[in-house]
């Protein structure tokens, strides 16, 4: 088991004003509703990882806006620990194209209907939030991520 906690990104997607959701596939969490995403791979940056994991996943490009908020979820049904950098990003296109392997379905809905499905508890509590932000439609016009820099170092600001 690995005692260390595993970096994973997500990211709450916007297209026109409906965010997507994914009902998961696999564990943790399997059959629940939440923002697609998954783990980050050594030497990749948060970023990189991001856009990877959103085409493995629904088939989208997408323009990462700010990252969030970071989530860090202690998971009993697999004994992991997880840090999970959220990001706030947009889609060119609504259209999906499902990884059966990973996700078993997908929607775009509003915020507040979103809260209706069977979310997982970082979900729900990132959409909350969501629905708190006076400033929302604003800041998706404007993408605040421009530029990681090179490695070794990168750094992210803040929504």
């Amino acid at each position: 088991m690995n005692k260390a906690p595993r970096v994973a990104v997500s990211a709450a997607i916007f297209f026109g004003n409906k965010i997507l959701l994914v009902k998961r596939g696999t564990k943790p969490s399997k059959g629940m509703w939440a923002f697609p995403g998954g783990k980050v791979k050594y030497w990749e940056n948060l970023v990189e990882a991001l856009k990877r994991e959103i085409k493995e996943e629904v088939g989208l490009d997408i323009t990462p806006i700010c990252l969030y908020r970071i989530a860090e979820i202690f998971c009993e049904e697999t004994k992991q620990h997880f840090l999970i950098a959220v990001f706030l990003a947009r889609a060119d296109r609504g259209e999906l194209i499902l990884n059966p392997e990973e996700v078993e379905d997908a929607v775009w809905a509003s915020l507040s209907k979103a809260l209706k499905y069977n979310l997982t508890k970082s979900t729900r509590i990132m959409i909350e939030s969501l629905l708190s932000l006076k400033n929302l439609p604003e800041l998706l016009l404007k993408p605040k991520v421009y530029s990681l820099g090179q490695k070794p170092v990168s750094i992210l600001n803040f929504c």
